[in-house]
């Protein structure tokens, strides 16, 4: 981390007046700001997810009052995933750096924490141009605890996505399938192959019945991913 800079939303002129690299008071938390965490590496994506507040009491230290705390035992955290393969986890409250999660070798294009609604630690789950999806524990200080190889060693794994109940993942790339991971093993559940080019996004429907995936071959297509098969076709 380099800078964290507080502006109000008024302008250049007041964004160099109000420049600091100081942790904001309560005061000022409560008002209309942005927060600016400078880099020397691209950001390619972001995700917020909660974790164990126990798991952060060394890295967040002063700024623990700025966390917003859920349920009384979890904090909000904002994961970025890094052009160089890094991924920052910072507090969105005060643009506090906690941690630095270190193994994928090229950029991570996707990251998605676990649902808050399922019986499961919080997960981080990473994908990357390495050919890989990482798992890293939140709760556990963002141990990374499993890779996920499916895509084939020379393609790029560009999306990933959670189920609500948390028993499914799901990932795409450019090798233009959709791998449904079971998260209890974390193995392949299903290989769905209809898209044409690099499937770009996937998602899975709030009632954990569906999920849709969106290709460069211009295609969206709604699949039961529970028997494997597409339902739907938009072109």
């Amino acid at each position: 981390l380099d800078k964290s800079r507080l502006f109000h939303h008024s302008g250049a002129e007041k964004f160099h007046r109000h420049c600091t690299r100081t942790l904001f008071s309560n005061e000022n938390l409560s008002r209309r700001r942005i927060i600016i965490v400078e880099s020397n590496a691209l950001v390619c994506s972001i995700a917020f997810g909660y974790a164990s507040l126990s798991s952060f009491m060394f890295p967040l230290g002063a700024a623990r009052n700025g966390m917003r705390k859920n349920d009384q035992d979890s904090v909000l955290l904002l994961a970025v995933g890094m052009d160089d393969g890094s991924i920052r986890i910072y507090c969105p409250k005060t643009g506090c750096f906690l941690m630095q999660l270190l193994d994928h070798r090229s950029t991570v294009g996707d990251i998605k924490f676990s649902p808050p609604t399922a019986s499961m630690r919080s997960t981080l789950l990473s994908c990357s141009r390495d050919s890989t999806l990482k798992l890293w524990d939140m709760d556990d200080q963002g141990n990374m605890f499993k890779t996920l190889e499916g895509h084939g060693n020379r393609e790029v794994v560009t999306c990933c996505s959670w189920s609500f109940d948390g028993k499914y993942a799901a990932s795409g790339g450019t090798d233009t399938v959709l791998i449904i991971w079971e998260t209890a093993r974390w193995t392949p559940f299903h290989y769905l192959r209809l898209h044409r080019n690099t499937i770009t996004c996937c998602e899975f429907a709030a009632d954990n019945t569906l999920i849709a995936s969106c290709s460069l071959d211009t295609s969206l297509i709604l699949w039961n991913y529970h028997f494997g098969y597409p339902l739907a076709y938009f072109w």
